[in-house]
């Protein structure tokens, strides 16, 4: 207790601040970026497995997984910062929805207009929601 009677420390026995709620769409947001940035990943591990696997110059395919697996540690990322309600997150998971739907990827799990539409569903639940985003 301090002075005046009322208890401001919470080591001393009053209550821990509580965090702001967590938008359920926030959460949603979190969610649909870990899954696509698991199927970026998986596909990445499966570019450079099949790149390796027998052909002579696998310079250009290697490139094309790493950047497959950027994308995906992007999302992942993106995701787990979005859970913390982290304005990063958001800067991240945007750029890197941004750049699966800009980027000729040629791979038809992530230029299918399912992942077109992953990607701009996590663009709008990350700017409809912007105001509950805080900085690191």
């Amino acid at each position: 207790m301090n002075r005046e009677g009322s208890v401001s420390d919470p080591i001393a026995g009053g209550s821990p601040p509580t965090p702001p709620p967590r938008p359920q769409s926030l959460s949603i947001a979190s969610t649909v970026c870990w899954l696509w940035g698991a199927v970026l990943l998986v596909v990445g591990v499966y570019q450079i497995v099949r790149a390796t696997a027998g052909q002579r110059s696998w310079t250009g395919p290697t490139l094309y997984a790493g950047v497959l697996l950027l994308l995906g540690g992007m999302f992942v990322f993106g995701g787990f910062a979005l859970r913390r309600q982290r304005l990063a997150g958001a800067w991240v998971s945007g750029a890197a929805a941004v750049l699966v739907s800009a980027l000729p990827l040629h791979e038809p799990a992530i230029q299918s207009p399912m992942g077109i539409a992953m990607s701009l569903a996590i663009l709008g639940l990350v700017l409809a929601n912007w105001r509950h985003l805080r900085r690191a």
